[in-house]
């Protein structure tokens, strides 16, 4: 689960937030300070769960980035291949036969950016397949 928040400045905020997580039954959580982004691997905790406790540690959570985004490009294994190196540092996944590489969408402009660098076209899919 990968979740913009407000801020992450108070670092006793992040710690205690981590606490009750973690005691609830969350697997991990990773915050980016620099984004203001929370990721989580919730475990057996709910959407709702998760939100009620970072708010309770005064982290306000702004948008839930669960979706993906997909993206057409003209793909073939050359492509792949140029781009899972260029996009090694975000989670995307290619699909030959559709044309697409999906990711978090809170990564589209640094993805889309990387993608026509190489030169390829993009067209982005409203609904994800």
């Amino acid at each position: 689960m990968k979740l913009k928040v407000d801020n992450l400045g108070c670092g006793t905020c992040r710690v205690t937030a981590h606490i009750d997580l973690t005691k609830h039954g969350a697997v991990s959580i990773k915050y980016d300070i620099n984004k203001n982004i929370v990721n989580i691997d919730p475990g057996p905790l709910t959407k709702k769960k998760v939100l009620e406790l970072l708010e309770k540690n005064n982290i306000i959570v702004e948008a839930d980035f669960g979706e993906n985004l997909v993206l057409y490009v003209d793909l073939n294994e050359f492509a792949i291949k140029e781009l899972s190196r260029a996009l090694s540092d975000y989670f995307v996944e290619f699909d030959l036969e559709k044309g697409t590489i999906t990711f978090d969408n809170i990564e589209e402009y640094d993805v889309v950016e990387i993608v026509e660098l190489y030169g390829y076209h993009v067209k982005r899919v409203v609904k994800p397949l």
